[in-house]
């Protein structure tokens, strides 16, 4: 499961993990962070899940769920929600790597998710009425012989118009018909050291105020330097700027407050400040081979358009990344993040993971743990 992809569509949050969630009005009844100042609420406990979600799950269509919202040292909230499988009414044998856009022009979603292994491909599904059905899933582009040569679909981003673009490691593949066809654009330009920069997180677009065209396309991308696993290791992420839809780059800029982190997702706050939920690198005392579940989350902002940034604000130190963000119409931003170690295993020694999201109430700077919601 994964919490990158996050989307509004009329009053209700929907979040792309290969599973769809919306929540529902009305409350029911009524981890481990290194910054978590939260504590469980009585007979409900949020490290190990044993709580109102823990229902068996179906494989298709919605079923009833349950969203825990913790309230600070006060019981939690149970909000009522609906889930639905997405990716568990397919018939690969794994989903992973969820993008979600939303494009209003034709009312419609799409969802793109890299299946199968060990050899993943991009396959993606539609919906028109807001994530209540879905198309059955097609490769999002194959080869003269129908078989699918589209390995992920990285940094999935709507421009407007019918007009998508996604860049994997080399490559950047673009659309003109609503995600319809694809076709291999352009190559992607390396950094200026040389180096290859990988992508991960949809790129932030800037609109022109009175046309709405697009004006800036904001991309991050990352650096690999020394060997992974290692304690020499380190990723750098970096920052550059598009204004004809991608089609050339600025130089990258290397952030130096960016200095191991890797996956870096973007939204620009009310009040025009640019936050970034970042992928930190694993701490030294996990480095565990080619395990990277060990990863933190950490944000930061920039208060001129993306050029200086400021020192990391470390949400979790481990355990919890892949987030995104929402900018809700009052201006709050919605963090959704996964949890991939950090929860205790069941009764039987099964290993948990979830989805959780928290709240900014002030651009950016700051996120309520104290009120946070567990999401699945």
């Amino acid at each position: 499961m994964d919490g990158r992809s996050i989307v509004t569509t009329q009053t209700r949050i929907a979040v792309a993990v290969a599973v769809a969630l919306r929540l529902l009005p009305g409350v029911v009844d009524g981890s481990d962070g290194i910054h978590e100042k939260a504590n469980p609420p009585p007979a409900c406990d949020m490290n190990s899940k044993i709580d109102a979600r823990d229902t068996p799950w179906t494989r298709g269509g919605w079923q009833q769920h349950a969203v825990i919202r913790l309230n600070g040292s006060q019981a939690a909230q149970t909000l009522a929600a609906q889930l639905r499988f997405i990716g568990g009414e397919w018939t690969y044998n794994n989903s992973q790597m969820p993008y979600l856009v939303y494009m209003p022009e034709r009312k419609r979603l799409m969802l793109a998710a890299s299946v199968d292994k060990p050899a993943i491909k991009a396959a993606a599904v539609f919906s028109d009425d807001f994530g209540a059905t879905w198309t059955k899933p097609r490769w999002m582009h194959t080869d003269a012989a129908g078989l699918p040569d589209l390995g992920a679909a990285t940094q999935l981003t709507y421009l407007g118009d019918g007009k998508l673009l996604i860049g994997i490691e080399s490559r950047y593949w673009r659309s003109t018909d609503y995600g319809q066809t694809w076709s291999d654009d352009a190559p992607v330009p390396y950094g200026s050291e040389g180096q290859a920069m990988y992508p991960w997180d949809p790129m932030l677009v800037d609109r022109d105020p009175t046309t709405g065209k697009v004006a800036r396309l904001v991309e991050t991308r990352y650096k690999q330097n020394g060997t992974f696993g290692t304690g020499e290791y380190f990723s750098q992420g970096c920052v550059r700027f598009s204004t004809d839809e991608g089609k050339t780059w600025s130089k990258e800029i290397n952030v130096p407050q960016w200095k191991r982190l890797n996956e870096i997702v973007l939204c620009r706050a009310k009040n025009g400040d640019l936050v970034a939920a970042c992928r930190t690198d694993n701490p030294k005392q996990f480095l565990v081979g080619f395990d990277d579940q060990y990863s933190g989350l950490a944000t930061s902002v920039s208060k001129d358009n993306g050029y200086t940034w400021s020192e990391l604000n470390h949400v979790y130190f481990w355990g919890r990344h892949h987030p995104h963000m929402m900018v809700m119409p009052d201006g709050r931003i919605v963090m959704t993040y996964v949890v991939r170690n950090g929860y205790v295993a069941d009764k039987t020694g099964r290993l948990r993971f979830g989805i959780e999201a928290v709240v900014s109430n002030d651009n950016g700077e700051t996120w309520d743990l104290d009120h946070k919601y567990i999401l699945a």
